[in-house]
């Protein structure tokens, strides 16, 4: 695959110790010269605060292009959409994101989650153990053509014992088709 425009994503696992961070990545197009780059900061929880919190949100979608992991590469994968970038209605989105406990404050933690848009939709609460694991993946799947054009939010809230201890929400927009 080559051309203009054609996605290039090095994917890679990072560990990351207890703390605040701004993560930053940039990318420069040699023959162009082209430099693009954005930043995210967050915080990973410690041995202090709330029981459990729920990291950044990602939004994926499929799409083409030139996708590096682990050394080998593919022409297809998932592209992570920025809060500025379009959801196409018909490709399927997955969103995804982190429920990670407190070293000192163990225990069950139950995960609420919402769709919100021109409608709401609750999504069946999950529960999880986070004793023996300090995180847990939440997904969340929408087929293709799930919902129509729109503005919408993604809210997730972490409850300990009936209650809420940390929540977060992920804005977005779809649109038609894709081109």
């Amino acid at each position: 695959m080559s051309g203009p425009g054609v996605p290039i994503v090095y994917e890679c696992e990072l560990e990351f110790k207890p703390g605040a961070y701004d993560i930053v990545a940039v990318a420069h197009e040699a023959s162009s010269g082209l430099v693009a780059s954005a930043e995210i900061t967050l915080a990973w929880p410690g041995d202090s605060g709330p029981p459990a919190t729920v990291g950044p949100i990602a939004l994926l979608q499929p799409s083409s292009g030139a996708f590096l992991r682990e050394g080998e590469t593919r022409s297809t994968g998932s592209l992570a959409r920025n809060h500025a970038d379009p959801i196409y209605l018909d490709r399927p989105t997955a969103l995804i994101g982190l429920v990670c406990r407190n070293r000192r404050k163990g225990g069950a933690v139950s995960v609420e989650r919402s769709l919100v848009g021109s409608s709401v939709i609750e999504l069946p609460p999950l529960s999880f153990d986070l004793d023996e694991d300090r995180c847990a993946q939440l997904r969340d799947v929408l087929p293709e053509n799930t919902l129509t054009p729109g503005a919408y939010r993604y809210e997730v809230r972490v409850l300990q014992n009936d209650r809420i201890v940390d929540e977060r929400s992920r804005d977005f927009v779809i649109v038609g088709p894709s081109a």
